[in-house]
């Protein structure tokens, strides 16, 4: 497993990679209470692309239970098409237009949370690539909007929205080639004049006051702390009493901020 998201008595995603012969294939698997099996059922509604395992989609519904092959996604409809062959030139022209360099290149992944984003870049051996984030279209116009929403400060940097498709659920952003943070401060002697600098452009982000249409309140925050450690002592109960005692001690913080 390389990706769980359990909601207690609801629903459990894993995610897996299984290594053939010819390289890992990314699979996740989805179960619900059998009161939500109808879910299962509604996965064969969207067409599956066949992969290296066979079909895009197994399922049993008597157990309330699906499978899905990468490149298909339940949630994350565009995420097989910009993978399609035949027509991801077409659908990668109408993301990012601009960029024809980039048209025929398929995304090398970055990341991936099944049915909650996938992260790529498209790249050329000529020109500068970008990066590609695709999403849930329920989720897509609170991440389109949240893109936008930012802008350079001092020493922040915020990567320019070279793609914008409602259609694909999909942005592309402008690739920043850069060192990560934690390999840069092993051993570092710059690393406290790196981390004043990351420090900098933090305090450039947050001194930003964008309106949002959906913006975290204190109770929003509570609530989440709240769910988590629940999860937790659903799971192992002597560290959800620890997960409870954290939380009591975190409810006053987040109260303060109102």
């Amino acid at each position: 497993p390389r990706y769980i998201l359990y909601k207690p008595g609801t629903s459990c995603l894993v995610a897996y990679g299984v290594d053939l012969p010819s390289g890992s294939v990314g699979v996740y698997a989805r179960c619900h209470r059998e009161d939500l099996s109808f879910k299962v059922e509604n996965a064969h509604v969207h067409a599956a692309a066949p992969g290296p395992l066979g079909p895009g989609l197994l399922s049993d519904p008597d157990a309330a239970l699906a499978v899905f092959t990468f490149p298909n996604d339940y949630e994350i409809r565009a995420l097989r098409k910009v993978f399609d062959p035949a027509g991801a030139p077409t659908r990668v022209r109408r993301i990012i237009p601009g960029h024809a360099h980039l048209h025929g290149a398929r995304p090398e992944l970055i990341r991936y949370k099944p049915e909650r984003r996938f992260v790529g870049r498209l790249a050329s051996d000529r020109l500068p690539g970008v990066a590609i984030r695709l999403y849930p279209e329920r989720h897509f116009a609170a991440a389109r909007e949240r893109a936008w929403a930012f802008h350079d400060e001092g020493p922040l940097h915020v990567p320019r929205v070279v793609g914008d498709s409602a259609r694909y659920s999909a942005l592309a952003h402008e690739w920043i080639e850069a060192a990560p943070l934690t390999p840069l401060l092993e051993g570092s002697a710059d690393a406290a004049e790196t981390l004043a600098g990351v420090g900098a452009a933090l305090v450039g982000l947050h001194r930003q006051r964008p309106r949002l249409r959906e913006m975290y309140s204190p109770d929003d925050h509570a609530r989440l702390v709240r769910d988590a450690c629940e999860a937790v002592a659903t799971l192992d109960p002597a560290l959800g009493e620890r997960a409870r005692a954290l939380r009591e001690h975190l409810a006053p913080a987040l109260a303060g901020h109102r």
